[in-house]
């Protein structure tokens, strides 16, 4: 309601909230899981990045809906180096 009682219309606001937490678990054969813990309950998806240098990015392919997760499995090759830097980067829907 305005002032004085004037009535106001207005268009509806879309409000999403984005899990923006990223947990990495190395296993001791160098296996790489990574986890965004609410990642399958919004809207759109998430690639996942790989970086030896956090400079050049590679992008490693999308993270596949859990339960109520979204997960990644790293298998690095003999010739990768030990670590890796990660990132997650949201995919927002495609607009019809």
């Amino acid at each position: 309601m305005g002032e004085n009682g004037t009535v106001i219309e207005a268009s509806p606001v879309t409000v999403t909230v984005l899990d923006l937490t990223l947990r990495i678990y190395v296993n001791a054969d160098g296996a790489v899981t990574l986890v965004i813990p609410q990642g399958s309950m919004v809207p759109g998806g998430y690639d996942i990045e790989a970086s030896p240098d956090l400079q050049s990015w590679t992008r490693l392919g999308p993270f596949a809906p859990g339960n109520v997760a979204a997960f990644y499995f790293d298998l690095p090759p003999e010739s990768a180096p030990l670590r890796k830097f990660y990132r997650s980067v949201y995919v927002p829907p495609r607009r019809p």
